[in-house]
């Protein structure tokens, strides 16, 4: 693997035999994740590359399905009509979040 451009992240294997992976995120912080191959930390890297380009939370800590819900409820807030934010929050605390809330989101 050749040099990687900025903003893609780092790759390096540790001295215990695992690979990590960071990335930096727009408030200066780094995201690290870890793993057994070179390609499962690249796949991870992907997917948070992908979430902060598309403005959504990439997560530093483990969160619940119910924390990230309540979360994307908050940020899609501004960009629909108030009927339709009260309509989804409605169903995502009556339903969603009693049912698969306390399950744990990926990393």
């Amino acid at each position: 693997m050749g040099k990687r451009s900025n903003g893609e992240g780092t790759i390096v294997k540790r001295g215990d035999g695992r690979w990590a992976a960071a990335i930096s995120l727009p408030d200066g912080q780094r995201k690290w994740c870890y793993g057994k191959t070179q390609q499962e930390v690249a796949r991870k890297i992907a997917s948070f590359r992908h979430d902060r380009d598309s403005g959504l939370p990439v997560s530093t800590e483990r969160r619940t399905v119910g924390d990230y819900l309540e979360s994307w409820l908050e940020m899609r807030k501004p960009s629909l009509r108030p009927g339709a934010h009260e309509n989804y929050e409605w169903y995502v605390r009556k339903y969603i979040i009693p049912t698969i809330g306390k399950v744990n989101s990926r990393s």
